[in-house]
């Protein structure tokens, strides 16, 4: 049974939602390898092919869904309670999800890159402005400014300007997508590049790295802490009125051990 104070109105945070179903998909997959989204979606009494757009981001979850779900997950009430007040914090900074197919049309980083120039003291509303500041083709710039304005991310003031229609974007996360592993991989690369840039000095960037040695059942738990520790660190650095340059956060946290059941 849901715990009767869960009852009051909350804000579903969608991926923190989703990972939660991943999660509980993954574990049940584990115990038995033909578990089938089929065989999950039956045990939650909703339909397959919602569960799977759930699960893939391309649908949002009710209210009344997440309690629904959540009754048939057979968590205690204690857990309940504690999965929805993980699931509400920070339901603000969810940000506009974008869909994967959506997605994969801006995955390329120079679209985000865009989208945080038009912040920057002295922005130009021209694409060879633009190139010039990110280090691309001037048909590229322009390429990604139209793309934006069709997907609706971008739009035209009034005054002729660029805006953002979203202050954030989100992603689906916790499901395989080759445009996210095409964006990350990009990130890496741009990293390198800076790191070997020896116009770009010391003291303008950071790169640091951590080995240590952990069990996978607590990776969630730093996923979550990187999670909050990265919307931290966006309001640091964006609360200034002089800002002169975009910046990219890159975090990774991979395993480099090869573990027991992956072993040949």
């Amino acid at each position: 049974m849901v715990h009767s104070d869960l009852m009051e109105p909350v804000q579903i945070h969608q991926v923190q939602f989703q990972n939660l179903l991943i999660r509980k998909f993954n574990e049940a997959r584990r115990k038995n390898p033909a578990y089938s989204i089929r065989a999950f979606a039956e045990r939650l009494e909703v339909g397959s092919g919602p569960l799977s757009q759930i699960l893939n981001g391309k649908r949002k979850v009710s209210e009344k869904m997440a309690f629904k779900i959540m009754k048939k997950l057979n968590l205690s009430p204690s857990a309940q309670k504690e999965a929805f007040r993980d699931l509400a914090e920070d339901a603000a900074d969810d940000g506009y999800l974008l869909e994967a197919d959506r997605f994969a049309l801006i995955a390329d980083w120079y679209h985000y890159g865009i989208l945080s120039l038009l912040a920057v003291k002295g922005f130009q509303n021209h694409p060879r402005w633009i190139a010039q500041r990110l280090g691309i083709s001037e048909n590229q710039a322009s390429d990604a400014i139209s793309r934006l304005l069709r997907l609706k991310i971008l739009s035209v003031a009034s005054n002729g300007k660029l805006k953002r229609n979203y202050p954030k974007l989100t992603t689906t996360d916790g499901v395989p997508s080759d445009a996210l592993k095409k964006a990350h991989s990009q990130g890496l690369e741009l990293a390198g590049r800076s790191l070997w840039n020896s116009s770009v000095a010391i003291d303008r960037q950071d790169f640091t790295y951590l080995t240590v040695p952990t069990n996978p059942e607590r990776i969630r738990l730093a996923k979550l802490f990187l999670r909050k520790a990265r919307n931290q660190l966006c309001e640091i650095l964006m609360d200034t009125t002089e800002k002169t340059e975009v910046y990219r956060l890159s975090v990774q946290l991979f395993p480099l051990t090869v573990s027991e059941g992956e072993r040949s």
